[in-house]
């Protein structure tokens, strides 16, 4: 019960906008808590200490830049993830609780999308949606945009699955045993992904296939098959669902490095793929500013603006490349690598992993300060919890 309410605000109270200050408060709360019900210090979290005094000091060395709320807001998350991991560990939370939480949040996202689909087909004014689109079915049900959905979903579905095969004593997930049991989840699942119309979510649908042909190496190829097919027979009709085509379209240019020619195909993906081109271009091993970073929001005034080649994009303010290389730039290689690190020891078992693949390709251009980056931590981290704790126990 603890989980399910702190998790709810700390993960999701960004989705509606009214929960802002609900947020912050369990935030604030979580750092006043974690001194007065478990006041020791753990070693295991000394590299979180370790982290946020570089980026401290990073932040101190270009004092120009210096902006205390958001240092403060930093030290917020990571304290308030520390409290929950060490509730976590002291057994506040049982594998059987998480599992049904996580399959209510995959029930409740299908819902809700439905409920907004609904609406649109109506002319209703539509429940929690973010802003509109030419593509007036494109809806971010419980997400703060649609494009959050796939990464958010990845994880959840993920998880569920590695949590389902603990409870039942399985080394991985028997579809053979567990799929009529879980059929509503998985149909809620791969609906929403279908139709919330994002890009990324038929991108998550493809990433989430590859990793289940491991097992199921020739159903699914049979799958691909059928998709291939009716593909090649309904290209021109597909090719008018914006999603699709720019998906299509992406796939002559988004290898060619070539920044110009990504950016005048899709600028939304450009936003996520330019920067690390931009940041491998620049890096040099002998400059200051690449192991301590060029200050706080470093990249949100420059990045957009070689991304759009003039400016006056500045002043539009849109921050871009998340964690690599923004984080990076900001905050340099240290930070960067420190995070990195505790990435690893925290959500992964090993580095090649599952979780990394939904990482890099739904949350590395997300920044540190947001909601849906400890949305993985905490999710991820969970999961390995029960995984190793089943595992080894």
């Amino acid at each position: 019960m603890l989980f399910v309410i702190t998790t709810s605000f700390y993960c999701f109270g960004l989705i509606i906008h009214a929960f802002n200050v609900l947020l912050i408060l369990m935030m604030v709360l979580s750092s006043v808590l974690i001194f007065f019900i478990t006041p020791y210090l753990r070693k295991s979290e000394l590299l979180f200490y370790l982290l946020y005094v570089f980026m401290l000091m990073s932040a101190f060395l270009h004092f120009e830049t210096f902006r205390l709320s958001t240092v403060l807001y930093t030290g917020l998350f990571i304290v308030s993830f520390l409290f929950y991991n060490r509730l976590l560990n002291e057994g506040c939370l049982s594998i059987f609780e998480y599992s049904v939480f996580l399959k209510k949040i995959i029930y409740a996202f299908a819902i809700v999308l439905i409920i907004q689909q609904f609406l649109t087909i109506t002319g209703l004014p539509v429940l929690n949606k973010c802003w509109n689109f030419s593509e007036r079915f494109k809806l971010n049900s419980l997400a703060l945009e649609p494009s959050y959905i796939a990464g958010t979903l990845l994880v959840l579905m993920y998880s569920f699955m590695v949590i389902k095969a603990k409870e039942s004593n399985q080394k991985t997930y028997a579809f053979k045993k567990n799929i009529k049991d879980d059929k509503w989840v998985w149909l809620s699942f791969f609906y929403t992904l279908l139709t919330c119309s994002s890009t990324y979510s038929l991108l998550a649908i493809f990433v989430f296939i590859l990793y289940l042909s491991k097992k199921y190496f020739l159903h699914f190829c049979a799958f691909f098959l059928v998709i291939a097919s009716l593909v090649f027979f309904f290209q021109s009709r597909l090719m008018n669902i914006e999603a699709f085509s720019r998906l299509y379209n992406l796939k002559d240019v988004i290898f060619s490095l070539d920044t110009d020619m990504i950016a005048k195909t899709d600028l939304s993906a450009a936003a996520r793929i330019n920067p690390i081109i931009f940041y491998a271009e620049d890096f040099n091993l002998f400059s200051k500013d690449i192991w301590f970073g060029k200050g706080t929001d470093y990249s949100k005034q420059h990045i957009i603006v070689r991304l759009l080649g003039h400016d006056e994009a500045m002043e539009q303010g849109n921050a871009t490349g998340g964690m690599f290389p923004a984080f990076f730039l900001d905050y340099g290689l240290i930070c960067g690598i420190l995070f990195l690190v505790i990435l690893k020891k925290i959500t992964m078992n090993r580095w090649f992993s599952f979780p990394l693949i939904i990482w890099l390709f739904f949350f590395l251009a997300i920044g540190f300060n947001t909601y849906m980056q400890w949305l993985f931590i905490l999710f991820m981290s969970t999961t390995k919890y029960f995984e190793n704790r089943i595992r080894f126990g």
